[in-house]
């Protein structure tokens, strides 16, 4: 979920003309996962795509999860068949990507890539239509190649992001609503810390359409600190996707659910800034194809699931100025979530 521009090791680092020229006066080189406001990211526990997410980001980062990225997938709830159902919930993960990109911005494309996530829930108010939770949770990105580093500390030079965020959701009735906080930082000094709030709102249709439910989500997230993500002047940006799905059996093995998230990234104001002073309503699309498989461990243990996640990309203008003049990509993932 890091904001600034990565480019290609193989390329003198450089940074977009708008967030890199606001940011080089306090850090040099420069988001999914997750989880990202409302991203379909890759959350723990979600069958969407994240890295947003997930938010803040996500495994495709944002595609996702992204992600921790994701504001719309909750951490897995106790079973209906738990007597007494906890009000703390924790899901944890890793993520591997091929390439990480945040909101259609390139970060990092070569390479070892691995994301760490944890999110911590406390349901303050439980009644039997609605419940509302406090959270807080962190998302990283781990690279092989020290993406940007503005240090030579060994422990360090390759922690490209570590995203912090705290806030509130409610799930009403089929409804599910996320407002939160993030801090992207840069433990190697590759980017200045940008801030932002967010606001998400899912919708579980498949009451409505069954099998066809489109499970529609949006996410609105707004700059508000001294560094903007992808342009000089802090931003406004617009997230739409759907995720829509379903539960296959193979053998043994039951619950295999499959999703296809599909997602718009939009300027709002001042998101979309790029090389050449262009600010371009539209940053990218997505859409993906995500399975996850539960892992037969007891549940004592938590509730462990493993995904595999492909994810194509078309970028805007901006975007593309920043991905060596490329239109499209094609980004894969896998990770192993637990939640309890």
């Amino acid at each position: 979920m890091s904001f600034l521009l990565g480019h290609r090791t193989s390329t003198p680092t450089r940074r977009a003309a708008g967030a890199i020229g606001a940011l080089a006066a306090s850090s040099l080189p420069i988001l999914a996962p997750a989880p990202s406001a409302l991203a379909i990211s890759a959350l723990p526990g979600s069958a969407s795509l994240q890295p947003e997410t997930s938010d803040p980001r996500s495994a495709a980062s944002d595609p996702s999860a992204e992600a921790p990225r994701s504001q719309v997938s909750e951490p897995e709830r106790a079973r209906p068949s738990d007597p007494t159902p906890s009000r703390l919930h924790l899901t944890a993960g890793t993520d591997v990507v091929s390439a990480y990109y945040f909101r259609g911005i390139r970060q990092e494309d070569s390479g070892l890539i691995v994301q760490p996530y944890a999110d911590f829930s406390l349901d303050v108010r439980r009644t039997d239509s609605a419940t509302i939770s406090f959270k807080l949770g962190t998302w990283n990105s781990l690279h092989g190649q020290a993406t940007s580093a503005g240090t030579d500390d060994d422990a360090t030079e390759h922690w490209y992001e570590a995203d912090v965020y705290a806030g509130a959701g409610a799930v009403i009735g089929k409804w599910t609503l996320d407002a939160r906080y993030t801090w992207y930082l840069s433990p190697s000094d590759a980017f200045g810390t940008v801030e932002e709030v967010s606001f998400g709102v899912a919708f579980d249709d498949s009451g409505h359409l069954g099998r066809w439910s489109l499970r529609p989500s949006a996410t609105l997230a707004i700059e508000t600190g001294p560094h903007a993500a992808d342009g000089r002047r802090n931003g406004a940006y617009l997230q739409l996707g759907i995720a829509p799905g379903l539960t296959l059996s193979a053998g043994r093995i039951e619950s295999i659910a499959v999703a296809f998230p599909a997602q718009v990234g939009l300027s709002l104001s001042n998101y979309y800034e790029g090389s050449d002073e262009e600010n371009d309503t539209f940053g990218y699309a997505s859409v993906g194809i995500r399975a996850t498989v539960p892992i037969p461990i007891g549940h004592s243990w938590g509730h462990w699931s493993f995904y595999g996640a492909a994810q194509g990309l078309l970028l805007g203008d901006a975007a593309r100025s920043f991905n060596d003049g490329d239109s499209a990509e094609l980004i894969g993932s896998v990770g192993v979530s637990v939640s309890f």
